[in-house]
């Protein structure tokens, strides 16, 4: 696993090894997620949340991203459309495992209205902080712009998607060897201690 990170780097040798690592992450990115979503995180961190453009038979749909201020990935998701429910939605997976005194307090997004919608609709149903800040200036936003780019590479390296299904298993690998290049999987290759969001143990 330390190879692969090294090899994301080398980009002569990510050409010639990239199908056989995605092959890889393809097969376990479910693993992977639900690992790195028990990573600590402090409470007082805030998220950057964005969506990018994938192109699938000729048809735009769109990736939402999320990171930490850290620039660690903490979710993506993957629509059809760019409108509230896929807002809502995106950031609920982003919540999912994280009680309320443990999730961020600063929420950054572009000026798009669905996040606004979405995070009033959370915190009516009690699933999002009530003092959470909703930040919606452009460069609080570059760190997550600027993290899209190595996953719109990989992209286009693949030459373009036929089937919307295919297109999200793919992207899934991508995101978690993302992950690993930044170091997320650190603590478990170093066999490391590491407080869990939810109380209970990593699963395995």
């Amino acid at each position: 696993m330390q190879t692969l990170a090294t090899c994301w780097r080398n980009e002569e040798f990510l050409w010639i090894a990239l199908p056989s690592i995605v092959g890889l992450l393809n097969i376990h990115h479910h693993y992977v997620r639900n690992y790195c979503h028990y990573q600590f995180i402090k409470i007082d961190s805030s998220w950057q949340l964005d969506e990018t453009y994938v192109k699938v038979k000729g048809k735009w749909f769109y990736l939402y991203r999320a990171i930490d201020k850290q620039g660690n990935t903490l979710d993506f998701y993957f629509s059809k459309k760019r409108n509230n429910y896929s807002a809502y939605q995106f950031l609920k997976r982003c919540l999912k495992c994280y009680v309320l005194d443990k999730q961020p307090k600063t929420l950054n997004t572009d000026k798009h209205a669905s996040y606004a919608h979405a995070i009033a609709l959370l915190k009516k149903r009690g699933l999002l902080r009530k003092d959470v800040k909703h930040r919606q200036v452009k460069f609080l936003n570059n760190g997550i712009e600027s993290d899209h780019a190595p996953i719109k590479k990989l992209i286009v390296a693949t030459g373009g998607f036929k089937i919307q299904k295919r297109a999200w298993s793919t992207i899934q690998g991508f995101e978690s060897l993302a992950m690993l290049n930044k170091g997320q999987f650190d603590f478990w290759l170093h066999h490391d201690e590491r407080q869990t969001l939810c109380g209970r143990d990593p699963p395995s």
